[in-house]
């Protein structure tokens, strides 16, 4: 990124601040999705010198502008509920500022549930704990503020919301050529009836103890909203299950579902289908991605080298949904035997 581009950009935005500084840009990308720059903005006040911790979220690909404005609209309505997440202060769509639309929030210094979960099986369950809790309470908030006053009535319907995702799942399959893929949903469209959703919720879409951060203090924020939206809560969890199970074991996977349901006081219902749909949907990224390239999904472009780096966990994702619905998908072994070589 050019940092003097980039100030010239903030010096628009903050023409009050007097000897405005960018200082200490780095990337700190981890993940497929976006780019991620840490930086500290500086600038002269009557008291003194302030310098503000912040990071630009960069987002690629086709939609990212569509993507960049969703995500901080979830996050600054997050704010407003009184949900733990990092403040957010720009969402640029104009690609001509730094090539591509970004998000400006605050960085917060500390370390992730990750980092933490792994010193001890004490400091696991805790941290493990803490973590569902905070999920559960995500499903828990209102979710209509965040939903169009017109579609409202909609959600409520008890099929509208996963009928939606088949539907957007077939047209998606279709126009990045991945019939291959169509006996899953297929599946899920047959057991379909098995999942009414009584109650819609907001959902992260990537929640895991890498996306829950812990500030100087250990209050957690949750962090990567990208795939933020309003939904049944079990394709939520499902999909946390599921990269338990695919970079860890089935015992992971059920200790993480132990623990959601203690935080949730009751048992989940037929979270199985929803762990199809995750089966589905982690595939498809994968499949589209290596057979079209990633910016047709809005990856980063090193996105695919990353999946072919992971082959254990793209293998357990297979084993997966063959344990859950009996399927096999040919062209996805051909692929993961051409990922070996």
């Amino acid at each position: 990124m050019d940092s003097s581009k980039f100030l010239d950009y903030l010096m628009n935005v903050y023409p009050d601040r007097q000897d405005l500084e960018v200082r200490n840009l780095k990337n700190i990308t981890s993940g497929w999705e976006t780019e991620i720059e840490s930086f500290d903005l500086e600038w002269k006040t009557d008291d003194g010198k302030v310098s503000q911790g912040l990071v630009v979220r960069i987002f690629p690909g086709k939609g990212a502008a569509g993507k960049a404005e969703k995500e901080f609209r979830f996050m600054k309505e997050l704010q407003n509920l009184k949900y733990s997440v990092p403040t957010v202060y720009i969402v640029e769509t104009d690609d001509s500022v730094i090539g591509n639309p970004f998000i400006i929030m605050d960085r917060i210094e500390g370390s992730t549930v990750e980092d933490r979960i792994g010193h001890s099986l004490e400091l696991r369950a805790y941290w493990l704990d803490i973590m569902c809790k905070l999920f559960v309470k995500l499903h828990g908030i209102e979710w209509r503020s965040l939903v169009p006053e017109t579609e409202r009535k909609l959600f409520e319907e008890p099929y509208y919301i996963i009928n939606k995702y088949l539907s957007t799942y077939r047209d998606l399959l279709e126009r990045t050529n991945s019939p291959a893929l169509l006996p899953i949903l297929e599946w899920l469209e047959t057991n379909v009836g098995l999942v009414p959703c009584t109650k819609p919720s907001i959902i992260h879409g990537d929640f895991h103890p890498m996306n829950v951060l812990l500030d100087e203090n250990d209050n957690p924020y949750v962090i990567d909203w990208g795939a933020a939206s309003v939904s049944d809560f079990r394709a939520d969890l499902a999909w946390s299950l599921l990269l338990y199970f695919a970079y860890g074991s089935q015992e992971n996977r059920d200790d993480l579902l132990h623990r959601y349901e203690m935080a949730l006081g009751r048992s989940v219902d037929h979270i199985e289908y929803f762990e199809v749909y995750a089966c589905l949907r982690r595939l498809h990224d994968i499949y589209s991605s290596i057979n079209e390239g990633s910016s047709e999904i809005g990856l980063r472009p090193e996105a695919v080298e990353m999946m072919k780096e992971s082959g254990p966990h793209i293998i357990n994702v297979r084993n997966r949904l063959k344990d859950l619905t009996g399927i096999v998908i040919p062209a996805f072994d051909t692929m993961i035997e051409n990922l070996s070589k």
